[in-house]
This record gives structure tokens, C-alpha cells and sequence, in this order.
């Protein structure tokens, strides 16, 4: 792929000087070939005009010789009247002929319905007749030799009121025009025919036949040619036919690839079979006609395609031999002194890029143009060079001395040396301006951290104009400083407040401390307290308990009494029978056996109210050692929470004494970092 920017001189020469030539020679070309195209389209122009000059004199002398002559029928026609009637003037109407039509009368004689006279002339000229008989508003055809194409007569039709010659026939004049009757076209003269009053009361018509001028037309116009491919064709657009060169088309004229630009003196381009053609529109009105005058572009411009190809081939032949000789003459002239210069100017190169130790003697060539001159100056500069860059070398190696001891942590050092380059002396000045920038700026922050060292944090580095990461060194040493005094003044405050706080906490701890050993003493009496309370609720619940088995053996005696009473009672009841039986003798027995009987009653009354008395003191009894039991749970539960209260009571009084032992390290470290900061310069 063609790159200009490593293409050789001579190339960009022609590269750069060919837009240049091709637009010039292209601008010619175009402006000669718009020129020819325009002279050509101006020659068809002109030949166009020229035909339909001569096809619209052809058509109005036509037209007029066919005026004239439809004139000339009339006349015949007028003739034929005479020779036939004696006169043609004398029009009457009497009525209604048998047919229910207008009695039309010449010289007394009928011409409704006779059409012999008419046929005879028709015969004669070619032409058609028509005698119209008026009948109110109206003009029928009484009498004519117009047929159509079946043979059979235009009887006894109207005149369309809508006609171009119904008013002018009216009012008394003659219409010259033309007309299609039955398929053929017609030059037709309608002349009224008037009564003594002068009232119209007829129309005499003759139908003078085109088709001989339409012959004419086509011999002497459609043979024209406009160039070689020229034509002339006309059509009747409002039938739809064509009348003149018909065989330049196939279909209607509607048809045609220009139909839809067809105006009356219209010039128009259109397109046909691939072909470029320029067109007139000639619209002649006595006939209805579009005549169209075309002619071929081509016929035109074949001379001018021709010339323009030669130009062409021409100016190729051309642009070919002046670059070839460009090419050569600036190869020669300036591409291989240019080459011979810029290798010994490469070779300069190497050696200043230190890939060649040799000195190169730059190319003299003969003569004194340019390259010449850039030779000589070449050379001056090159010596000026050698003795520069041996003063660069002696400035650099000192630079890297200077460099090397930097390394080292040496930063009150300079760079003496000197070059004639201004860039370097300013970088040397730079630098050394760097440097002792640095050593002031190191001996600042050394000062400053040696105080920092001796516990003096009273000052600060002042960062002047640094900037960048040595000013954010700075800064953080000053930071530091800041940090560190804010540090030390919160710790003096903190260790005023620790030590206040510590020697609070120590006299709490010994009240807590005391307080814990008094209620530790006062526990232990609970205890003891409990306990024999606990012992005392023992021994109350084992008497309840022998009190409940001694009721329980009560109530067994009791029972056994109720027995026993229940037997004396069973026994006093079989004595009283017995003494009944004995009568008088069992008399005192029975006495006896009633008293026995009502002490059993009694005894058995009072043994239920022992026996109940006894069951409310057994009741008694079991609630009141439900009570004892619950009173003994509770004085355990009492005991239990007691002994947890002195085992809490103990680590009170243990943490107590961890707390002071705390609070007096507390106490002490709080004294060591006052007296610390205390030393310290803030």
C-alpha cells in the first residue's frame, strides 16, 4: 500500500503536483465537454425549431388551401341549387311534410326527404351536404348525403344547441370549423339561409373531406427527418389517434413515454428505447392536432464524443509523459544529491548517538544551488556540535558525581561545570538551586527533630514555599509536634482527674470493705439464729405429730366405748322385753334395763362430741403441721439465700480488696506519668 510519508521526493513531487494537473486538465474536460453538450443541445434546439417552423407553415398553408376550398364546395353546392331548384335564395317553410317534419320549400319546390340532388354532389366533390330546416329553436336535417357507416342517412337530426355554430348561424353568420362524422375528419361550413325578412330559417352545410390534405400533410411533413433519428408525428389527442408518423410508436398516443408533458409550444426531454430525445409540442387548433417535432441528442453530439475522446486521450498521453519526465529530472537534480547528503548526515547522527566513535565529513557536491549551501551550513554546525558536546559530556559527568554523592545522604554539594547550551545551564542551576533548597530545608527539620529528641516539643518547621511530598513530610513532623503536646497536655489532665478519681475510689472501697465485714459478721448471727429456730420448728412438729398419734388412740378407745355402748344399750333393750314378759315380777328389772339404756344414750351422745372434738383436734393438729412444715421450708429457703448473701457478702469484701489494690497501682501510675510529663517541654 502506497504511504507518501516514506514515499522518495520525486513521488510526493508527482503525488503532490497530480491533484493539481487532474483538477486543471478535468476542469478543461469538463468545461469543454459541458460546452459541446450545450452547442449540441443548442443545434437540436435549433434544428427543432427550424422543423416545426416548417411543419406549422405546412399545416397552415394546408389549412388555408382546405378553407378555401371548403369555400370554393360551398360555392358547388350553390350551384347545384341553381341548376336544380332555379334559385337557392327562396326558403320557405309551409308546415309539416307527411313525415311529421318541416315542409322545407325552394322555389316551390319540396326539399324535405330529396336527396338526389345532395347525393349527385357528394358524388361529384367528395364532400357531404346538408340542408337543416329551422323548426322553433331548433334546425333539423330535412335532406342530406351524410352517411354513416352501415349506409344508411343522418336524417332528420338536430343541430346540438351546444355546437360552436348553432349561435352564430342564429344570428345570421357562417362557422368555419372542423369535425369527425362517422369516423372521417371534415372541414365543415355552416352558412344560414334567410327569407325576405331576413330571418334565418335554414342552414346550408357542406363537409369539405381532409382525408386529401391529411394525404399532403403526410408526404410533405411526416418524411421530414430533424438529424438522422428525427421525427415528426401528430396525434388527436381527444380521440386518441394518430394522424401523422404513426410508425415512430406502437399503442395511443395516450400512450406515449411523453404524454404527461405534452403543452401547447412545450419544449421537454424524454426517453425512448434507451435514447435521449428533445421534443416541441406544436398544438394546432383549426384541427385539434399535437404535432411533436423530436430529434435524437445523439445525431448531435457523435462529433463532439469523438473530439472529447481524443481531448482525452490527449491529455492522459500527456499527464503520463510529464511525470515520467518530472520523475526523472528531479531524481537527477535533487533526489540522488539529497541521498549522497543525507547518508553523510545519518553517519553524524551515529556518531552523536555514540553508535559510530568516528568523525564523518558531510557530503560537498558540485555547484552552488541549495543543496550546496545546506552543505556548507551543515558543516559549520557540525564543528560548533563536536565542541558543544564535549563541554555536555564534562557537565554531565560532573552532574553524576554530584548524583552519586546525593545518593549517599550528601546534600551540600554544587555543580561547577559550564556548556554553551542555555537548556543545560539552567537545568545545572536548577539543580544546584534544588540542592542547597534541600540542605536548608534537611537542617531545618534536623534541628527541629533533635529537640523533639531532648523531650522539647515547643517548635515547629516553617514550610516556606515547599510544596508536594517534601511539604507533606514537613507537615507531618509538624503534625507530629501538634500531636504529641496535645497528647501531653490531655495526659496531664487525664492523670489530675485519674489520680482525683483513684483516691474517690480508694475511700468508697474502704467504706464498701467495711460495711461488707460488718454484715458478714451480722450474717453469721442470722445463721445461727436460724438454725435453732429450724431445730425449735423440728422438735414442735415431732410433739404435733405424737399429739396426732395420741388423738388417733383416743379415737380407737373411743370407739371401742361406742361399742360397748351400743352392746349395753342392745342388752337394757332384751332386758325391758324380758321384764315384760315376767310381768309384775320383772317389774324393778325393767327399771334397771331403762336406766342402763339411757346412760348407753348417753354415753354414746358424749362420745360424739368427744369423738368430733377429737377430729377438730386432729384437724387441728394436721394444720398446724402443714403450717410448721411450711414455716420449716421457708426458714430453709431463709438459710439457703442467707448463706448465698455471705458467700456474696464474701466476694464483696474480695473484690473490695482487689479494687484497692487496683486503685492504689492505679494511683501510682497515674503519679509516674505526671512526674513524666512533667519533665517534658511543651
Amino acid at each position: 500500500m502506497f504511504n507518501i510519508k516514506s514515499a522518495s521526493i520525486s513521488k510526493k513531487m508527482i503525488v503532490i503536483n497530480a491533484p493539481a494537473i487532474l483538477i486543471i486538465i478535468t476542469a478543461l474536460f469538463i468545461i469543454i465537454s459541458i460546452y459541446a453538450a450545450k452547442s449540441a443541445e443548442n443545434r437540436a434546439m435549433l434544428s427543432i425549431l427550424q422543423a416545426g417552423y416548417l411543419v406549422e407553415s405546412s399545416f397552415d398553408n394546408i389549412l388555408e388551401q382546405s378553407k378555401k376550398n371548403s369555400e370554393n364546395s360551398m360555392s358547388v353546392f350553390k350551384y347545384f341549387l341553381e341548376s336544380y331548384y332555379g334559385s337557392y335564395t327562396e326558403f320557405d317553410i309551409r308546415g309539416k311534410a307527411e313525415n311529421g317534419y318541416p315542409a322545407y320549400y325552394l322555389n316551390d319546390r319540396l326539399v324535405t326527404g330529396e336527396t338526389e340532388l345532395l347525393d349527385r354532389f357528394s358524388n361529384t366533390t367528395n364532400d357531404v351536404a346538408t340542408i337543416f330546416a329551422k323548426d322553433g329553436q331548433d334546425f333539423i336535417r330535412v335532406t342530406t348525403s351524410l352517411k354513416d357507416a352501415d349506409g344508411k342517412r343522418a336524417m332528420y337530426t338536430k343541430l346540438d344547441h351546444n355546437h360552436p355554430a348553432y349561435n352564430l348561424v342564429l344570428s345570421g353568420k357562417t362557422y368555419l370549423g372542423k369535425a369527425t362524422l362517422f369516423g372521417n375528419d371534415y372541414l365543415t361550413f355552416y352558412e344560414p339561409v334567410k327569407d325576405a325578412d331576413n330571418n334565418v330559417t335554414g342552414i346550408l352545410f357542406i363537409g369539405y373531406n381532409l382525408k386529401p390534405a391529411y394525404e399532403v400533410l403526410n408526404k410533405s411533413v411526416g418524411n421530414i427527418k430533424i438529424g438522422t433519428n428525427g421525427y415528426v408525428i401528430a396525434f388527436d389527442k381527444a380521440n386518441d389517434i394518430f394522424t401523422i408518423g404513426s410508425q415512430s410508436f406502437t399503442g395511443s398516443p395516450n400512450s406515449l413515454p411523453f404524454a404527461d408533458k405534452i403543452k401547447e409550444n412545450n419544449v421537454f426531454l424524454y426517453n425512448y428505447n434507451n435514447k435521449k430525445f428533445i421534443a416541441k409540442d406544436i398544438y394546432n387548433e383549426d384541427l385539434g392536432w399535437n404535432i411533436i417535432v423530436s430529434a435524437l441528442e445523439d445525431d448531435y453530439i457523435k462529433d463532439i464524443l469523438l473530439l472529447r475522446t481524443i481531448m482525452f486521450a490527449g491529455m492522459i498521453i500527456f499527464i503520463l509523459v510529464f511525470f515520467i519526465t518530472v520523475n526523472l529530472v528531479i531524481r537527477m537534480v535533487v533526489v540522488v544529491p539529497l541521498y549522497k547528503l543525507t547518508t553523510s548526515i545519518f553517519k553524524f547522527f551515529d556518531y552523536i548517538n555514540h553508535k559510530s566513535e568516528s568523525e564523518v565529513t558531510i557530503y560537498k557536491p558540485s555547484g552552488k544551488d541549495e543543496i550546496m549551501e545546506i552543505s556548507n551550513a551543515v558543516n559549520e554546525q557540525m564543528k560548533r556540535l563536536y565542541a558543544n558536546l564535549k563541554e555536555d559530556d564534562n557537565l554531565i559527568e560532573e552532574s553524576l558525581k554530584v548524583s552519586a554523592q546525593v545518593k549517599q545522604g550528601y546534600l551540600n554539594v554544587a555543580i561547577n561545570a559550564s556548556t554553551h547550551n542555555p537548556a543545560l545551564n539552567r537545568l545545572k542551576d536548577n539543580i544546584n538551586e534544588t540542592f542547597s533548597h534541600l540542605s536548608s530545608t534537611m537542617q531545618s527539620i534536623l534541628f527541629v527533630v533533635e529537640k523533639y529528641s531532648a523531650n522539647d516539643f515547643r517548635d515547629s518547621i516553617d514550610a516556606g514555599f515547599l510544596e508536594g511530598e517534601l511539604l507533606a513530610f514537613i507537615n507531618g513532623i509538624n503534625l507530629m509536634g501538634s500531636r504529641i503536646r496535645e497528647m501531653l497536655h490531655t495526659s496531664m489532665n487525664t492523670c489530675e482527674n485519674l489520680m482525683g478519681a483513684s483516691n474517690e475510689l480508694k475511700s468508697h472501697v474502704d467504706t464498701l470493705q467495711s460495711s461488707a465485714e460488718i454484715q458478714s459478721t451480722n450474717l453469721d448471727k442470722n445463721i445461727i439464729s436460724l438454725e435453732h429456730l429450724n431445730e425449735s420448728m423440728e422438735q414442735v412438729n415431732i410433739r404435733a405429730k405424737d399429739v396426732v398419734e395420741h388423738s388417733e388412740a383416743i379415737r380407737n378407745i373411743i370407739d371401742v366405748i361406742h361399742d360397748v355402748a351400743d352392746q349395753t344399750d342392745l342388752l337394757a333393750l332384751n332386758a325391758a322385753i324380758e321384764a315384760a314378759r315376767a310381768g309384775e315380777h320383772g317389774r324393778g328389772f325393767a327399771v334397771v334395763a331403762d336406766e342402763v339404756r339411757k346412760l348407753a344414750e348417753r354415753t354414746q351422745k358424749n362420745l360424739q362430741e368427744i369423738s368430733s372434738n377429737t377430729n377438730k383436734l386432729v384437724e387441728a393438729i394436721n394444720d398446724m403441721d402443714s403450717a410448721i412444715k411450711a414455716q420449716t421450708d421457708e426458714m430453709q429457703t431463709m438459710h439457703t439465700s442467707v448463706l448465698e448473701l455471705q458467700q456474696v457478702t464474701a466476694s464483696t469484701l474480695n473484690v473490695a480488696v482487689s479494687t484497692k489494690e487496683v486503685s492504689d497501682k492505679v494511683n501510682k501510675i497515674s503519679t509516674d506519668i505526671m512526674n513524666d510529663a512533667s519533665s517534658k517541654e511543651f
